[in-house]
């Protein structure tokens, strides 16, 4: 018997599918030089309850942090404990879509695209542990001075505006002598309020809340000037996808390219003042991310980096030469892995639909050909959401589509594409109760060792894990359709008298379905357009390690294309497939 091709990842080119149309569903590539066969298909994570609740609609957002998890769930937001057992904390105004959250020393951020809520996880005066509220408005904002002249720049501004229109500050100095005198406006100098104002090398305040506060009583030269701005902001800008650097949240504002930094380590406190816009191109913000110490602010065409450089007022500035024109269509499929790649579905000016990875500065195109084929068909992407998270080695990207009703799944370590699907009950009336549709999985993070993801349509949160071999009792559908088989030298026909696929044998549990796991074979002859009839064959009760899965006297086509289906609740592994031809004797 000679070996052939079958073990592989996802590659369907569908419409040219008589080039290949190779699919990979429930099973994850896996490489080893070393084993009984270089490479092998193994099952995808199942998924075991964690934390029950059969009264929600949906998991929105999650964040982890101290072995701390926080979630949002419809319209609540959880702090859940170790044993996942959770406990209200606050109320949003809304109950449906996706949130993001961010975390700091002191607080957890969390948008729900329409409105900006924070969490006080500990104690900071005036703010109290515990503490959920809504961040009505950004704070009205004392600029920093500006200073024109030849003598000393020494003056700073501090305070808190109770104002309720925007000033324009003009300090200057109007007299020198045993102690220097300054005059001062809120009208760009149009009118001055007073002169001749002592310096007392102390907090002098002006108006409204407004102070002022020089260094040295003496020594300045007259004329010299100072300038700021007081702005009034009512409006908190809701980030739709923000990120965290250096203690401080970075929020882009939607649909401009603004974006702003809040405080350090205060998420609810945003300095009017403390904006900048990303200005390559003019196209609007996205979303944010962090990769090591620098801030990719990231367009709907291009993305830029940016690095805090520690200044004052603005601490960051952009890197000019790094500038690259991916931008994203989707702000919830960007991910950062842990070793500092970032992941989104990317547009540009050329085109869109891509997965890029921006690894060490330089733009890495992941999916394949078969890959952007798939996207290209679907009718909407922006609501596509991205998850990253290491199981047994592999990294895995996982991308949902909700209105496609499908997820795709990369593995950055093999470099190797699958499909995840989950069966899912279908609201009534429908032509059947289910369906094979997206992954279950809103969200997917590492929470004190166990890798745990939220229900879309449920309130349940649930481990991924090998112990079981179903989705919380339903079962795992399976599929793997193999490369084509046929005589490339002659595209004459071959007749096929066994084909025997190797897999993980014996795996039979003890009652009920499994107990003889059984696999189903199609074939196709004319390239993945039709298939055969279902033939089935068993896998192994449990022990029976030397039982064949194999199928005889398959005829003579030429054209070969395999297709197998597993559903029963036992491991799965798949090894590779060979076949005797003619009169070979097996």
């Amino acid at each position: 018997m000679a070996g052939i091709p079958f073990v592989g990842q996802a590659y369907n080119l569908s419409p040219s599918i008589q080039l290949d149309s190779q699919n990979c569903i429930n099973w994850y590539l896996t490489l080893d030089p070393t084993g009984k066969t270089p490479t092998a298909l193994l099952p995808r994570p199942s998924l075991k309850l964690w934390a029950n609740d059969d009264n929600n609609f949906s998991n929105r957002g999650a964040i982890t942090i101290n072995d701390e998890l926080y979630c949002v769930i419809d319209n609540k937001f959880y702090v859940f404990d170790l044993n996942g057992n959770r406990t209200e904390k606050g109320t949003l105004k809304t109950s449906s879509g996706l949130v993001s959250m961010l975390v700091n020393d002191n607080q957890v951020f969390v948008s729900d695209m329409r409105y900006g809520y924070v969490y006080q996880v500990v104690d900071d005066d005036p703010l109290v542990a515990g503490d959920f509220f809504e961040i009505n408005s950004a704070s009205s904002t004392i600029g920093y001075p500006t200073f024109t002249g030849s003598g000393l720049d020494d003056m700073s501004t501090s305070g808190s505006y109770t104002g309720t229109t925007d000033k324009k500050y003009k300090i200057v100095i109007d007299s020198i002598g045993a102690t220097d005198t300054f005059k001062w406006s809120d009208d760009d100098g149009v009118t001055f309020s007073a002169t001749g104002v002592n310096i007392t090398g102390g907090i002098q305040t002006l108006n409204n809340g407004v102070q002022v506060t020089f260094i040295n009583t003496v020594g300045h030269t007259v004329n010299d000037s100072w300038k700021f701005d007081v702005i009034v902001d009512s409006a908190f800008y809701v980030p739709i996808k923000p990120t965290y650097n250096d203690n401080r949240g970075i929020f882009p504002r939607q649909s401009t390219k603004q974006w702003y930094i809040t405080e350090i380590n205060r998420f609810d406190k945003v300095n009017a003042l403390d904006v900048a816009s990303a200005e390559y191109f003019p196209d609007d913000l996205v979303c944010a991310i962090t990769l090591k110490e620098e801030i990719w602010l990231i367009g709907k065409l291009t993305s830029e980096p940016w690095f805090d450089v520690g200044v004052q007022p603005f601490p960051y500035e952009r890197r000019t030469s790094l500038i690259k024109n991916y931008g994203c269509c989707a702000p919830f499929s960007s991910v950062v892995t842990h070793n500092f790649i970032g992941i989104w579905l990317s547009e540009n000016r050329d085109g869109n639909r891509l997965v890029v990875g921006l690894i060490d500065y330089e733009i890495e195109i992941l999916s394949t050909e078969a890959i952007n084929y798939e996207i290209s068909k679907y009718s909407r992407v922006d609501d596509a959401i991205g998850s990253i998270y290491q199981y047994k080695g592999h990294i895995f990207y996982v991308l949902t589509f909700p209105t496609a009703d499908r997820t795709l799944v990369y593995d950055l370590i093999i470099k190797a594409w699958h499909e995840y699907r989950c069966t899912l009950v279908n609201e009534q009336p429908s032509g059947s109760e289910t369906r094979q549709g997206r992954f279950k999985a809103n969200w997917i993070l590492n929470y004190v060792g166990n890798i745990l993801c939220g229900d879309f349509e449920s309130g349940k949160i649930y481990k991924l894990t090998d112990e079981i071999n179903t989705d919380n009792g339903q079962p795992i559908i399976m599929e793997r359709s193999a490369p084509h088989l046929n005589d490339k030298g002659s595209l004459g026909r071959i007749e096929i008298n066994c084909l025997e696929i190797d897999i993980e044998r014996g795996k039979g549990i003890e009652t009920g379905q499994g107990s003889n796991p059984q696999y189903m074979l199609q074939i196709s002859r004319d390239g993945g357009y039709n298939w055969g009839n279902e033939k089935w064959s068993s896998g192994g009760k449990s022990g029976a390690y030397r039982q064949r899965l194999r199928w005889n006297m398959l005829g003579t086509s030429r054209a070969w294309t395999f297709r197998l289906r597993t559903s029963d609740p036992v491991y799965r592994t798949v090894y590779g497939a060979t076949v005797s031809v003619g009169s070979e004797v097996v």
